[in-house]
């Protein structure tokens, strides 16, 4: 498990634990203060909903932690008319000169190239990530589909295949980007529209 992995881990537990033991108590004392079963409930639900805001933003923090920045890669590409870059991953592509350009990781190293449009095979879009309901289960067992949808959501993006013996398939990263608001393991639906609007874009130029 890796750092942010840890972190989310974190977060989902600690969040999960906090939330219920502070709704319990709080519900508690509005309980016996009050004699009021009512008030009770609707101060721990207030509270559980105030810690659950919490947890969900620092979540944005955790996302980006540790994140590889692309902004000078994606910057030697303004020539580029579409142009996208997020985590050591990216791709761009150049109508004139008739070339696609594309940043990755490959065991963890990062690496960028580029190649003319007769050299792509092949190029497809997936959406790995995916929010389980929870349901009445455990704090610990949230966690675990918390961090199962988060690690899943790395896979969301970009696969383009090219012709390159060392070098055949490149992923672009989609999933968990803030810019697009995907959080808690969920992709969302500006992700899949960026994925669906890329896809076009490679269908009509590559193609066209």
């Amino acid at each position: 498990m890796n750092t942010r992995s840890c972190l989310l881990t974190f977060l989902a537990l600690g969040g999960g634990g906090v939330a219920g033991i502070a709704g319990i108590v709080v519900g508690i004392w509005a309980g016996v203060s009050s004699s009021n079963a009512v008030i009770g409930l609707i101060s721990g639900i207030a509270v559980i909903a105030v810690v659950i805001f919490i947890v969900a933003k620092l979540s944005r923090v955790v996302q980006n932690y540790g994140r590889v920045k692309t902004n000078d890669w994606l910057s030697s590409l303004d020539h580029c008319k579409y142009k996208y870059a997020f985590d050591g991953t990216g791709i761009a592509i150049d109508g004139d000169a008739r070339v696609i350009h594309l940043a990755s990781r490959f065991d963890k190293e990062l690496m960028s190239g580029k190649y003319p449009f007769g050299d792509v095979r092949k190029w497809e879009s997936t959406i790995s990530g995916k929010w389980d309901s929870i349901g009445n289960i455990s704090a610990s067992g949230a966690a675990g589909m918390f961090i199962r949808n988060a690690t899943l959501e790395e896979e969301t993006g970009l696969w383009i295949t090219v012709r390159d013996v060392d070098h055949p398939k490149w992923f672009v990263k989609f999933g968990n980007n803030p810019a697009f608001g995907s959080s808690m393991g969920a992709t969302s639906s500006k992700a899949k529209h960026e994925l669906a609007r890329w896809m076009e874009i490679l269908n009509q130029t590559l193609n066209g």
